[in-house]
């Protein structure tokens, strides 16, 4: 299944800039970084009033506008040494997550029950409908067999999990973590909102330290 991406709003031009040259720094650093959208897309239908699948939504258009395709301009338009041409194929998984103050925060994301799988090639988005294989199917095309790759942005491994939700669906905790080579990462615990007309935005945001 091919998910249709449908803007109804673009990001602010400023803010795109600015992710597009903080991500160049920190990306050559081996640390990822992000960029707030100032607006809510929506990447896939969403039933009216579902607070969850409109949070999910908005984290899978998060992750191609804020993280995939600031990392493909980037290597497209850069002279980035080791640098050739951006992956193949990203992968975006949305996983059960569940807050454990005994366990460092990467581990509160359940990877063996994944609850969706995406793959964005070529600005597609394919909804997996086996998600276990196909992580393991990229983990082994393209993490487990390239091991010598000098570059740090050898792959896009994303990974998502509502930690909370309040019962009136308007507030919300989110683990989000990104891995985009052997010295290329970054987590977050964003804390998100949802106005009235169904819209999450990211209010807050928590960097997370080293697994």
């Amino acid at each position: 299944m091919i998910v249709q991406r449908k803007p109804t709003c673009h990001r602010d031009r400023r803010i795109a800039g600015y992710v597009r040259a903080i991500l160049v720094v920190t990306f050559l650093a081996g640390v990822g970084a992000i960029g707030l959208a100032s607006c809510t897309v929506l990447s896939t239908p969403t039933p009216e009033g579902s607070s969850e699948e409109a949070l999910v939504a908005f984290m899978l258009d998060y992750t191609v506008r804020n993280e995939i395709e600031p990392m493909i301009d980037i290597i497209e338009t850069e002279d980035i040494p080791l640098i050739e041409s951006p992956p193949e194929a990203f992968i975006i998984i949305w996983e059960p997550a569940t807050r454990d103050e005994t366990q460092a925060p990467w581990n509160w994301l359940d990877r063996e029950n994944p609850n969706r799988v995406w793959l964005y090639r070529k600005g597609q988005i394919t909804v997996e409908e086996d998600g276990r294989a196909a992580i393991q199917s990229y983990q082994q095309e393209y993490i487990e067999n390239r091991p010598e790759m000098p570059s740090i942005f050898t792959w896009g491994y994303y990974e998502f999990g509502i930690v909370s939700l309040s019962e009136d669906g308007k507030r919300a905790e989110v683990l989000y973590t990104a891995w985009c080579g052997y010295a290329c990462g970054h987590g977050i615990l964003f804390t998100l909102a949802r106005d009235n007309t169904g819209d999450w935005a990211i209010i807050g945001m928590m960097p997370l330290g080293g697994s």
